[in-house]
């Protein structure tokens, strides 16, 4: 059964370049993308299809009609008429209603690869990033209940006929949208160095070796999720949900090419 119709407008483009040529040579490349989608309709009239579910029972990722593609979805606090907090008897915030707050996709794409050449030494390096996606994570929600997260240090104030252990975990149920965040990253994806052997100190039987290090992951240029790596989730069609995400691996690896 077809469960419903997605358009997707977009355009990608790729630039090359080589600014120095020679004994040292400089060859880079930019590519980047931008994709619209939207949801155009859901079977039966339906006006919003569930994807998948968090479980802290508080985060969701939907179809929505009109909207782009797999929503982030998270409770907002509850507002009176004039616009302002509403809270409980007790002084929590109450819940208000479950609303969306972006895609878990990104919107822009893009990566900068460099490659520099020096009488047989090659090094290069590959930046690349994705910008406007967001995902809820449970980690910190979970963190944030439990008094683990940095939001809950203050725990002196007056909260009213409950201790700060009733409080934050109630807020964190409540107000689920405190833990959806803005994905977009920059990442120093990865670098190599590496050497061509000169033929003249290979023998007869071997035409070419080159070594060359590699590293991947290196580190984090920018990101706007302090606890987790913005490209965590449980995977599949859960993008958009984290919960107790890894840091990301670095790896390392010595590559041998010998030509025969």
């Amino acid at each position: 059964m077809n469960v419903g119709e997605l358009e997707n407008i977009g355009v990608e483009a790729l630039v090359t370049g080589t600014p120095v040529k020679g004994v040292f040579t400089w060859s880079t490349s930019v590519n980047g993308s931008i994709n619209n989608n939207k949801v155009l309709a859901l079977s039966a009239g339906q006006g919003s299809l569930g994807v998948a579910i968090s479980r802290t029972g508080t985060g969701f990722t939907q179809q929505i009609v009109g909207k782009p593609a797999n929503q982030v979805m998270a409770f907002d606090y509850k507002y009176d008429a004039n616009g302002a907090i509403m809270n409980a008897a007790t002084g929590v915030p109450s819940q208000g209603l479950l609303t969306p707050w972006g895609s878990a996709y990104h919107k822009w794409t893009g990566g900068w690869n460099n490659d520099f050449s020096y009488k047989g030494v090659t090094l290069s390096f590959l930046i690349d990033g994705k910008f406007g996606g967001k995902v809820f994570s449970a980690t910190d929600a979970i963190g944030f209940g439990n008094g683990l997260h940095n939001g809950t240090l203050d725990r002196e104030k007056a909260f009213g006929t409950i201790n700060a252990q009733t409080y934050y975990s109630t807020l964190a149920t409540n107000v689920s949208k405190m833990f959806v965040y803005d994905a977009s990253f920059i990442k120093f994806r990865q670098f190599m160095l590496g050497y061509s052997v000169p033929s003249s100190l290979l023998g007869t039987r071997v035409q070419g070796a080159t070594i060359s290090v590699v590293g991947r992951n290196l580190f984090t240029l920018m990101k706007k999720t302090d606890n987790i790596d913005p490209e965590a989730s449980y995977g599949g069609i859960s993008q958009g949900l984290e919960l107790g995400g890894v840091p990301p691996v670095r790896t390392f690896g010595l590559n041998l090419g010998v030509k025969f």
